[in-house]
C-alpha cells in the first residue's frame, strides 16, 4: 500500500472510531473477565460505558450524538448472547422487546441486518445522590431503556460509581440510623429547610400526642398548649380500628395502651420514633376523639399546622391497611423482556434477562500511577422504557404504592416540611431541599412530580402580620395558581371513603395557597381566577370507566368537587374573555371550615349562549353540534349564514345544520342531557375557543317527556366542556357582533 493510501485509510480509520466510540489497544486491558465477550470488553466496557460523555441530540444531524457507539449484525449479537456474554444478551433481548415494525426498519434486502446501539449518561438527569450516574441505552438512533448505575461501597468500582444498593430491610438497626443522619443533616446543612426548624421550635404541639418513652407501654397526653418536637404518621386506615380512641377509652389511653391492641401500623411508627431518639407522635386514629364531632371538627380545623410544624412524618407508603404494618423487608425488582415471536396471534414469550439484578464487569477508569485498568462491578436499576418495548419490572419507585391513591394522604405528604416514605421499593427521604433514597441508592427526583408546595406557600411566618399574600399579576402569582391546578391533578383521581370528604380532604393544602394567593376561596375554585378555573375536564389515564353522578351533593356543578375521577387542565397562560362574573358564591355547612364542605354555591355570568346538539356517539366520546349564527337569531338573516365551503359542516338537504366540535362530558350521566346550551367562556393562548355545556336546572315535565322551562328561567347546571378553533366560529357567522347580542345573564348551579 503507497504512503498516500495509507494516510488516507487512517484517517478514514480514524474518523470511524470517533464516531463509533474509541476502542482501547487489547494490550491495555486487564484480563477479560468470562461473561463478556471480546468485542464489548475492547468496545462500550473498556469505555466505561460511555457514562463521561453524556447523549445529547444534534437537531442539525437529526440524530443523537455522544457517549458511546457502536453497531453489531443480529446474527452476530444473537451468537455472542448465547454463547455467554450478558452485555449482548442484555442489548438482544432489549432489541427483541420492540415492536416487530421497530425492529425491521433498519433491514435492508440482499444486507445482513445491524442494530446500532448508543449508551452514556445524561446532562439533564439529576440525580440523588449528587453525581450519580444515569445510563441511557439508545437502540437504531431511539430511546429504549433509563436506568441508574450503582454498586457496593466495597467495590472497586465504588471510586467511580456513586450510588449504592437501595436499603431492603428497611426496619434494619442500620436503615434507621441512616434515617436519623439525613434528619440531623437537613437541620444543620439545609439552608432552605432552616425557617422550617425556626417554625417547627415556636409552634405550640397538637392537643394530644402518643408518648413513645416506652415502647413497650405508650400512652396518650394532654399537651396543653406545650411546645416542642413530635412526629405525625401518615398512612392508609383501609379497615375498621376497633382501638381507636373514643369517649369511653380516652382516659385508660392517658394511664398507658398495650401495644398488642394495637394494628400493626401504628406498633411500626411507634417503633420508628423511638428509634429515631424522639419521644412523641400523631397519629388520627389515637389522638383524635373518634366519636366526638365537636373534637374531629376541631382537629381538622387544625390539621394544616399539625403537619406542617411536625419534626418528620412517617409515611407507612407501602401498606394498604392499618394491619400490614411498612417495617417488613422489600423484595428486589426483577426485569424482564418479553420477546415478541411472530406467531398468528402474535404471542409474547417472557424471556428474563441473565442476572435479574443486571449486573456486568466494570473497567474502572486509568487511576494515576497504577499499572492496569480495576475490574469491579456495576448493576442497573431499569426505570423507564420507551412504549414501544415489551419490559416489566421496571422500577417505578413509590408512585404506585397504596398511599398515593388516597385523598387524605395527599395533603399529609404536602404538608410535612419533612417526611420518611417506607415505600414499597426502599425508604426514603424528603424535605424542601431534596428527595433521597436513605443509603445513598439511585433516586430520580423527576418522579417526584408534585412532592413539594411552592416556598410562598409552605413556608409561612408565625407572626400574624408577616403573612403577606404574593402581589396579584406578578410571575410569582401565576405560578402559584399553576401549582394549585397541579395539586388538584394529583389529588382528584385519588379514593375517599366519604365522598362527602371531598373538598374537607384537601382543606388543609387550599388554606395554605389562600393565604399566599389573597383570593376567595370557592368550592376548589379562586374568585380572581375563576374563568380559566371553571374549564377543568374529566380525565381518566387508562383504561378507567367515567363514573357516575354522585348520589349526594357535594359541591355546585362548576365545581371540579361535584365529580369524581381524575381533572385536569389544558386551557394555560394569557386568555381574552368572553364572559363576565357578576356573582360567585358558595354556603358552607360549617362557618368553622371554610374550606370545607359546601351545600350551595352559584355563579352567575354574562356571556354568549350558543345554541347546540348532540352529536352521534363515538369510539372516541361524544361531540356536540353547535348551531350558525341565522338560526340563533330567528334563521331568516341570510347575512350571517356560515360559509358553505368548510369540510366538517353538516347538512340537512340544503339547510346547514351546524358543526361538530369537541367535548368532555362530565359523567356518563349527562350524556344526552336534553335542552343543553354552549357557553363561550374564553380564548386561551393558543387561540382555542373554550367553554362550558350545560343545560337547564329544573326537572322534566313527566307528562311531556321534554324539558320545561320556568317563566324567564336561566339556571342552567354543567354537564361538560368543548373546545373549538376560532375558523369555526368564524365558519358558523359567530362574528364579533353576533357573539355581543347573544350575551345573556346566566345562572349556572
Amino acid at each position: 500500500m503507497s504512503s498516500r493510501r495509507a494516510r488516507k485509510y487512517r484517517r478514514r480509520t480514524q474518523k470511524k472510531r470517533r464516531s463509533r466510540g474509541s476502542v482501547a489497544h487489547p494490550h491495555s486491558l486487564p484480563q477479560r473477565p468470562p461473561s463478556l465477550c471480546r468485542s464489548c470488553w475492547r468496545g462500550p466496557f473498556a469505555s466505561s460505558l460511555g457514562i463521561d460523555g453524556p447523549v445529547s441530540y444534534d437537531s442539525d444531524r437529526m440524530t443523537h450524538t455522544g457517549g458511546y457507539a457502536y453497531s453489531v449484525t443480529l446474527s452476530v449479537l444473537e451468537f455472542r448472547a448465547n454463547s455467554g456474554c450478558v452485555w449482548c444478551r442484555f442489548i438482544f433481548d432489549l432489541h427483541a422487546s420492540r415492536d416487530e415494525d421497530r425492529r425491521n426498519s433498519h433491514r435492508r434486502k440482499g444486507h445482513p441486518a445491524r442494530l446500532h446501539v448508543r449508551i452514556g449518561g445524561d446532562q439533564y438527569v439529576i440525580p440523588t445522590p449528587k453525581g450519580a450516574q444515569p445510563l441511557f441505552v439508545y437502540l437504531d438512533d431511539v430511546l429504549c431503556l433509563y436506568s441508574g448505575l450503582y454498586t457496593a461501597a466495597d467495590d472497586p468500582a465504588a471510586k467511580y460509581i456513586r450510588a449504592r444498593p437501595r436499603i431492603l430491610d428497611v426496619g434494619s438497626p442500620h436503615a434507621l440510623a441512616s434515617a436519623k443522619t439525613c434528619l440531623e443533616e437537613c437541620v444543620r446543612k439545609h439552608e432552605q429547610c432552616r425557617g422550617v426548624s425556626a417554625s417547627v421550635d415556636l409552634a405550640p404541639l397538637p392537643t394530644r400526642l402518643l408518648d413513645c418513652s416506652d415502647p413497650e407501654r405508650p400512652r396518650l397526653v394532654v399537651t396543653s398548649g406545650l411546645r416542642g418536637v413530635y412526629v405525625t404518621l401518615s398512612y392508609v386506615w383501609g379497615e375498621a380500628q376497633p382501638h381507636r380512641t373514643v369517649i369511653s377509652n380516652l382516659s385508660t389511653y392517658i394511664h398507658g395502651i398495650d401495644p398488642l391492641q394495637l394494628p400493626q401500623t401504628i406498633r411500626d411508627a411507634i417503633h420508628v420514633t423511638h428509634a429515631l431518639g424522639l419521644q412523641y407522635l400523631w397519629t388520627d386514629s389515637l389522638c383524635i376523639i373518634q366519636d366526638s364531632q365537636e373534637d374531629k371538627n376541631r382537629e381538622l380545623a387544625r390539621m394544616r399546622h399539625i403537619y406542617r410544624y411536625a419534626y418528620v412524618t412517617i409515611i407507612a407508603g407501602s401498606a394498604s391497611k392499618v394491619s400490614e404494618g411498612f417495617l417488613q423487608v422489600r423484595r428486589p425488582v426483577t426485569f424482564s423482556c418479553h420477546c415478541r415471536q411472530q406467531t398468528s396471534n402474535t404471542a409474547l414469550d417472557t424471556t428474563p434477562l441473565a442476572g435479574s439484578n443486571l449486573t456486568f464487569p466494570f473497567l474502572c477508569p486509568t487511576a494515576e500511577g497504577a499499572p492496569t485498568r480495576e475490574v469491579g462491578t456495576v448493576s442497573l436499576i431499569p426505570l423507564d422504557a420507551h412504549e414501544m418495548c415489551t419490559v416489566s419490572g421496571l422500577d417505578t419507585g413509590w408512585l404506585e404504592d397504596p398511599i398515593t391513591t388516597r385523598a387524605w394522604c395527599m395533603q399529609e405528604w404536602l404538608l410535612s416540611p419533612r417526611s420518611l416514605n417506607f415505600a414499597s421499593h426502599t425508604l426514603q427521604y424528603k424535605c424542601q431541599t431534596t428527595t433521597l433514597n436513605v443509603g445513598d441508592a439511585y433516586c430520580d427526583m423527576s418522579f417526584d412530580a408534585v412532592s413539594r408546595l411552592p416556598p410562598s406557600v409552605l413556608f409561612e411566618q408565625l407572626e400574624a402580620e408577616s403573612n403577606q399574600a404574593v402581589e396579584h399579576g406578578t410571575a410569582e402569582w401565576e405560578r402559584l395558581h399553576r401549582s394549585w391546578w397541579l395539586v388538584v391533578e394529583d389529588y382528584t383521581p385519588r379514593s375517599i371513603s366519604f365522598p362527602s370528604d371531598k373538598l374537607v380532604a384537601c382543606a388543609g393544602v387550599a388554606e395554605d395557597f389562600q393565604r399566599a394567593l389573597g383570593s376567595d376561596y370557592l368550592a376548589g375554585l379562586w374568585r380572581d381566577t375563576i374563568l380559566p378555573d371553571l374549564l377543568w375536564f374529566i380525565y381518566y389515564p387508562g383504561p378507567i370507566p367515567r363514573g357516575q353522578s354522585p348520589l349526594a351533593y357535594r359541591a355546585p356543578s362548576w365545581s371540579w368537587a361535584a365529580r369524581d375521577g381524575g381533572v385536569n387542565w389544558n386551557s394555560r397562560g394569557t386568555y381574552i374573555p368572553f364572559a363576565e362574573v357578576l356573582q360567585c358564591g358558595t354556603t358552607l355547612l360549617d362557618a368553622t371550615l371554610p374550606f370545607g364542605q359546601v351545600t350551595g354555591g352559584y355563579l352567575v355570568l354574562r356571556a354568549p349562549l350558543i345554541p347546540c346538539a348532540w352529536g352521534p356517539a363515538e369510539d372516541g366520546g361524544r361531540r356536540i353540534l353547535l348551531k350558525p349564527a341565522n338560526e340563533a337569531t330567528g334563521g331568516g338573516d341570510t347575512t350571517s349564514r356560515p360559509s358553505t365551503e368548510h369540510p366538517r359542516l353538516t347538512y340537512v338537504g340544503e339547510d346547514t345544520t351546524g358543526l361538530y366540535v369537541d367535548t368532555d362530558i362530565d359523567c356518563l350521566d349527562d350524556e344526552g342531557a336534553k335542552g343543553i346550551r354552549a357557553i363561550l367562556v374564553l380564548q386561551d393562548q393558543m387561540k382555542v375557543m373554550v367553554g362550558l355545556i350545560v343545560t337547564p336546572n329544573v326537572p322534566e315535565d313527566p307528562n311531556s317527556g321534554s324539558t320545561t322551562f320556568g317563566a324567564g328561567s336561566k339556571a342552567y347546571r354543567r354537564v361538560g366542556r368543548f373546545s373549538t378553533g376560532p375558523t369555526t366560529m368564524k365558519t358558523l357567522g359567530w362574528d364579533e357582533l353576533r357573539l355581543t347580542s347573544a350575551l345573556q345573564e346566566i345562572e349556572l348551579v
